[in-house]
């Protein structure tokens, strides 16, 4: 009777998912994808003021991400839903270089350098007008007739020491056109 039920239960078990009751390996995770990359035309502006142009997009199966600070959420959109990215300072100074006095030491002493540190708030615009103001740390690629150009939108960023604040170059603003969104195999 208990052998009679466990085959039945193996049978039902086997007939909606018969992908699970076949000898094949799954399908390789380093197989060529076939889903398509989206893209659209935009301006990448920098704190600098220097401007790029051309095709927008990210990491594969990725999309722009938002901590919301008034909704204590993250918050995905896809390229093809936003409008304009903004980015300000929150905060920026001046950090001081330390280190210990001795190894094993708790004392802390300071070396005479000094390092540009920053926080930013990102506001994210959708095409509908809805914004979303929070942090956000983004990697993202602007592909341009001279080539294609690798861009972060920060949360923190911190300079090397002994660099200005105005040495530390953000991303200020993120443009995208009317164009539509369209697809591109990468």
């Amino acid at each position: 009777m208990r052998l009679t039920g466990l085959l039945i239960l193996t049978v039902a078990l086997c007939i909606p998912n018969t992908a699970l009751c076949q000898d094949e390996p799954p399908p390789s995770p380093f197989a060529p994808r076939v889903v398509p990359r989206q893209a659209r035309h935009g301006i990448v502006e920098l704190s600098d003021g220097t401007t790029y142009e051309g095709e927008i997009y990210l990491t594969r199966d990725k999309m722009f991400r938002i901590f919301d600070r008034r909704a204590k959420m993250y918050r995905d959109f896809p390229i093809a839903a936003i409008a304009e990215i903004r980015v300000s300072v929150e905060k920026e100074q001046m950090e001081r270089e330390w280190r210990w006095k001795e190894g094993g030491s708790n004392v802390k002493v300071y070396t005479g350098r000094s390092y540009p540190w920053r926080k930013y708030v990102t506001t994210i615009v959708l095409t509908n007008g809805q914004e979303f103001t929070g942090d956000s740390t983004t990697l993202f690629y602007v592909k341009t007739d001279k080539g294609t150009k690798k861009f972060i939108l920060h949360r923190r960023d911190k300079g090397p020491i002994g660099s200005k604040l105005s040495d530390l170059i953000y991303v200020k603003r993120i443009r995208f056109t009317t164009e539509r969104a369209q697809s591109k195999t990468e």
